[in-house]
């Protein structure tokens, strides 16, 4: 896998779209190899504004 982050961020040549994953992108990069925990990982993606409840499908 190689990521880009000169310009703009991409993925194996591929442009990360949208804020969400290129804050995860980030947040695994600057780890470094390092193990990154899910709530590291919600933190990056949501700085402190996470929704109350988790998103996906509908149960309705």
């Amino acid at each position: 896998m190689r990521i880009t982050t000169l310009g703009g961020l991409a993925v194996d040549g591929r442009p990360v779209r949208g804020e969400r994953l290129a804050a995860v992108v980030r947040a695994l990069v600057g780890a470094r190899g390092r193990t990154v925990t899910a709530a590291a990982l919600a933190e990056a993606v949501w700085a402190g504004r996470r929704p109350r409840t988790p998103p996906g499908p509908s149960t309705r």
